[in-house]
């Protein structure tokens, strides 16, 4: 960042009209945020957009999200207990994946350092949103409380009552199409093969054999696996 009696020489938008010095701007800024925060959170809010100004771009994202660790786990934790006190089925590492993308997101795209507000207070405005939208997200998915077998039927490849893809899909080579569908990711692949072997599997079955975590990943896995078969249904 250039010295301050400098930066009185440039004005923050160049293709603007004159309105405010750099030096003006980042002085209301810090204004507003000494009137609102104690002391050790106004230096820790400087601290974040220094170094996101001064440092590079990949040494800037790993100090900031070592200094967002600690933030991250705690509001995922809070956020968790909270969700599943009202009902909800959403766990820490749901919240500490979405917290992340805010973190990530912020840093590397959507910050504006011309914004009224700082990195800092942009990153935990974006946390606070993902969280609410993951929370709106498990409210309507039904499935979310759902922890008994997973169906195959309910991705229209087999009915409940088999115990084979084969046996309800007769022609192998439509099984070895859906296997190959171009549309599938690895993952996704993976998880059919482990239906075909095991259709009985639950879903904490599939999530711990795909490395998933738990089993609301799972879940949301089959969701994009039955939207993209959808096209087999007729056959």
């Amino acid at each position: 960042m250039l010295a301050i009696k400098e930066l009185e020489k440039y004005i923050l938008l160049p293709d603007d009209e004159p309105q405010e010095t750099v030096y003006e701007f980042w002085d209301r800024k810090e204004r507003r945020i000494e009137k609102i925060f104690r002391k050790g959170k106004v230096d820790l809010i400087k601290a974040v957009e220094r170094i996101y100004d001064n440092e590079l771009p990949d040494d800037a994202c790993n100090r900031i999200c070592k200094i967002f660790n600690s933030t991250v786990i705690a509001s995922a934790r809070r956020w968790s207990h909270n969700a599943q006190s009202s009902g909800i089925r959403l766990y820490v590492d749901d919240f500490e994946e979405v917290f992340w993308k805010a973190v990530l997101d912020m840093i590397w795209y959507d910050y504006d350092s011309r914004s009224d507000f700082w990195l800092y207070e942009h990153i935990m405005k974006k946390m606070r949103s993902n969280a609410l939208d993951l929370i709106k997200w498990a409210k309507r998915d039904k499935r979310v409380n759902d922890y008994t077998a997973a169906s195959i039927e309910e991705m229209q490849i087999a009915d409940q009552q088999t115990s084979s893809i084969e046996n309800n899909v007769t022609d192998t080579l439509l099984v070895q199409q859906i296997m190959n569908d171009p549309s599938l990711s690895e993952n996704e692949r993976v998880l059919l093969r482990f239906l075909y072997d095991k259709p009985e599997a639950t879903l904490r079955d599939i999530s711990k054999e795909l490395g998933l975590g738990h089993p609301q990943k799972a879940s949301r896995l089959l969701e994009k696996v039955q939207k993209k078969l959808t096209k087999y249904r007729e056959l």
